[in-house]
């Protein structure tokens, strides 16, 4: 398993954690390398209050009212983990869970 498929399956288990474990249910937690293209997929505002950066790995939380859909008006934050080790990518992603959900 390379880095972004371990990345993505730390973002798929913090959400069950959060669904499980925390106060809200209406909670998305992807995983994405940024490119040009992604970066499109985000509103002007998004990209310049999480300083979104072509090239950087980053988890988004999306606030959804669907299960496993994030909605793209409702990203609430971003971790970025660039250059992170995974453990420490999963704690820098777990610690925000813990203090927000």
């Amino acid at each position: 398993m390379e880095r972004i498929e371990k990345l993505e399956h730390i973002a798929i288990e913090t959400e069950k954690f959060i669904r499980s474990y925390g106060r809200r249910k209406d909670i998305c937690v992807t995983f994405g390398r940024l490119t040009e293209e992604t970066i499109a997929d985000f509103s002007a505002w998004d990209c310049k209050r999480f300083t979104l950066i072509e090239g950087e790995e980053c988890f988004f939380v999306w606030e959804t009212s669907r299960p496993d859909v994030p909605d793209p008006n409702g990203l609430l934050y971003v971790v970025n983990v660039t250059g992170d080790s995974l453990l420490t990518a999963a704690s820098e992603l777990m610690n925000l869970a813990s203090r927000k959900f």
